[in-house]
C-alpha cells in the first residue's frame, strides 16, 4: 500500500503532466574543458589584513560575539572592499601567522556571488602600495581608512 507521500507525489505528477525523473535517461554532468572549478575564479588581490570582528564593530557598530584567542582575519582592499577568508588548511598555514595590519598580495579563489575567498598563495608587500585616500564631501575631510565617515556616517569616496 503506498504511503501518503507517494500518493501526493503521484497526484502532482499526474496533474502537471510531468513524468518521473527516472523515466528518461539523463547524461551525467560534465564540466567544460578548462573550467576545473565551475564558476570559481582565481584572482590576485592586494590589501591589508584586518580582524573581521574589530572592523565590523568599529565601522558599523556590530556587536560581534566571540573573537577569543583565535579571531577571523579578512582582507581590506584599497578600494574599500572587505573579503572574508574561508577557514581552510591553506588559511591556517599562510594567513593566521601574519599579523593584522600587514599589507599583502594574495592569489585566491573567489567564491561566486559572495565576498568569500580561499587563499592559494600569499606574500607580504610594501604598505605604501595599498594606501589610499578617502574623502567625505559633506564634512570635507580626508582619511586613509575606508568605510563610512566617522563624522556624519555617510560612505566616503575613493580619491583617485
Amino acid at each position: 500500500m503506498p504511503n501518503r507521500r507517494q500518493v501526493i507525489t503521484a497526484a502532482a505528477l499526474t496533474a502537471t503532466g510531468a513524468r518521473p525523473a527516472a523515466a528518461e535517461p539523463q547524461e551525467p554532468f560534465r564540466r567544460p574543458e578548462g573550467f576545473p572549478y565551475g564558476d570559481l575564479t582565481e584572482i590576485r588581490i592586494r590589501g591589508r589584513l584586518v580582524h573581521l570582528q574589530d572592523e565590523m564593530a568599529r565601522k558599523y557598530g556590530s556587536k560581534v560575539i566571540g573573537g577569543g584567542p583565535e579571531r577571523q582575519l579578512a582582507l581590506a582592499t584599497p578600494s574599500g572592499e572587505l573579503f572574508t577568508f574561508l577557514d581552510t588548511g591553506s588559511y591556517r598555514t599562510m594567513i593566521v601567522p601574519l599579523s593584522p595590519g600587514a599589507a599583502v598580495e594574495a592569489y585566491v579563489r573567489r567564491i561566486p556571488r559572495s565576498m568569500l575567498i580561499e587563499v592559494l598563495q600569499i606574500s607580504r608587500i610594501d604598505p605604501s602600495t595599498v594606501r589610499r585616500t578617502f574623502h567625505c564631501e559633506t564634512c570635507n575631510i580626508d582619511t586613509e581608512d575606508w568605510g563610512p565617515c566617522v563624522c556624519c556616517g555617510k560612505e566616503m569616496a575613493l580619491v583617485p
